[in-house]
């Protein structure tokens, strides 16, 4: 039997990134084929990793970049986003 109490993936993805230290644009919402599961696995990981800077710039980048233009492919969005957060690291360090 399921904990009625339980918080959906959802309510936690929308709790992660409407949190007012973070305040991330929905991006992922234009992926409807990802789970709100997967979704928060990917938002946790990359907020493991990287700053909450270089992931707000990484989902622009992502959204420009691949869903804007239909080029999502699901197997890699954790690992693209991750490495867009690495560049944007490394052009915020060469611009000072």
């Amino acid at each position: 039997m399921s904990n009625p109490m339980a918080i959906s993936s959802k309510q936690r993805y929308y709790e992660l990134i409407q949190n007012p230290n973070y305040k991330f644009d929905d991006v992922l919402k234009d992926i409807p084929e990802l789970s709100y599961s997967k979704k928060l696995e990917i938002m946790e990981g990359l907020l493991e990793e990287h700053t909450i800077i270089d992931v707000k710039k990484a989902l622009v980048i992502y959204k420009k970049s691949y869903i804007d233009i239909g080029k999502v492919d699901l197997t890699m969005i954790k690992g693209v986003l991750s490495g867009l957060c690495v560049i944007a690291r490394i052009y915020e360090e060469r611009k000072r």
